[in-house]
């Protein structure tokens, strides 16, 4: 076949395959087909933004939640400040959990180092900073001067007192279980922003600062403060004890936690001799309160004493009176017996009369019958003869 044969058969099956629709075009069929297609593309455009808008609105509104939600969690809300003589700073969020721990001094960078309370709970953060101390060998159970001091900022009084309370239950539930004796102090800070800038020009934690301004203000400011920066809390309350300074107006509140310990252990180091007089001696010397509760405590117990000997007397009273009681039904007893022997003998006695009686009626009675018996045979003789 020659090309041109080949050029004019495609070309007329190409005329043949396209439609003659010109016409139809010309003289408008196609135009509501047309506005139709388009109508519902726009529909379907709409609905599809409008879907689009609702998710992203939804999916904008999560974000932003979480990003405040995050934003907030990481919010310090309440500070709190535990001393031994390893000094640490804890921030908490709203929530009551841990977003921040500081060392304040070179022992409480070694705590520090040593355990991971981000994100706990203060109770457990507490919790494992004790086990952490005593692990280390700053609070220890054959020691009778362990102290502790807790200090507290929070927005308002009633939180400060009830995170301090539950920083105490961590504390003492701990020493419990540890078996050791300690003195407890807690105290609501003050002054914040002055004990801050305070603490950043000293490296002291801030509630230690308070604790020591309290004990110079009580000593009429005889001591340069900075001479007590370096001391251990128990060494603190043994100048306090030294100055005759009581504990009980230095804080807010004062607890002495008291475990098994041996009395007469030697093996106390020279820091460690510091405050040797018993811990109720700590918290209660020089105050005239105490001793006052004391005088009450000592009149109740001689009060008491005194209830107890009259108990113990009215006690023997209802004894004796009760033996004698016993004696007495036991005379009675007797006596009832004695009578009843008596009115045994009397009734016998009677019997044995009754049958005497009886025995010689019944004799008189033989001897008539005989006597009659002879009459009748004299008689009898009589009229015979």
């Amino acid at each position: 076949m020659k090309k041109i044969d080949i050029k004019n058969n495609l070309k007329s099956a190409l005329e043949k395959s396209t439609p003659d629709c010109f016409y139809k075009i010309n003289n408008g069929a196609y135009v509501n087909e047309i506005d139709f297609n388009i109508e519902d593309i726009k529909k379907s455009k709409k609905k599809i933004s409008n879907f689009n808008m609702k998710y992203a609105f939804a999916f904008s509104a999560c974000l932003l939640i979480m990003i405040i939600g995050f934003s907030t969690y990481y919010v310090p809300v309440n500070d709190i400040y535990i001393d031994v003589n390893p000094s640490i700073e804890i921030k908490t969020n709203m929530f009551d959990k841990v977003i921040v721990v500081n060392a304040k001094n070179d022992d409480g960078t070694s705590i520090v180092n040593s355990v991971d309370v981000k994100n706990k709970d203060i109770e457990t953060a507490i919790d494992d900073i004790m086990n952490e101390m005593i692990s280390q060998g700053y609070i220890k159970s054959e020691l009778t001067d362990n102290a502790i001091l807790i200090s507290v900022n929070a927005k308002s009084e009633e939180q400060a007192k009830e995170i301090s309370d539950s920083i105490d239950k961590s504390v003492n539930n701990n020493l419990n279980e540890n078996n050791i004796s300690a003195v407890v102090m807690k105290q609501e800070l003050n002054s914040m922003k002055d004990l801050q800038a305070l603490s950043k020009e000293t490296g002291v934690s801030v509630g230690k600062l308070q604790f020591i301004q309290k004990m110079i203000d009580k000593n009429n400011e005889k001591t340069d403060a900075s001479s007590l920066y370096n001391l251990k809390i128990k060494e603190l309350l043994a100048f306090a004890e030294k100055n005759k300074i009581s504990t009980e107006d230095l804080v807010d509140e004062i607890e002495e936690i008291i475990n098994n310990m041996d009395d007469d252990d030697d093996d106390n180091d020279g820091d460690d001799n510091y405050h040797k007089n018993k811990i109720d001696n700590v918290k209660d010397k020089n105050n005239k309160n105490n001793k006052n509760d004391k005088i009450d405590k000592n009149d109740k117990g001689k009060d008491k004493k005194e209830d107890n000997k009259k108990d113990k007397n009215d006690d023997k009273d209802d004894f004796i009176d009760d033996s004698d009681d016993d004696e007495k039904d036991e005379k009675d007893k007797k006596e009832v017996k004695k009578e009843d022997k008596q009115n045994e003998k009397e009734i016998k006695k009677k019997d044995h009369e009754n049958k005497k009686s009886e025995q010689k009626d019944n004799n008189k009675d033989k001897e008539n019958e005989d006597n009659d018996h002879e009459k009748d045979d004299d008689e009898n003789e009589d009229d015979n003869d």
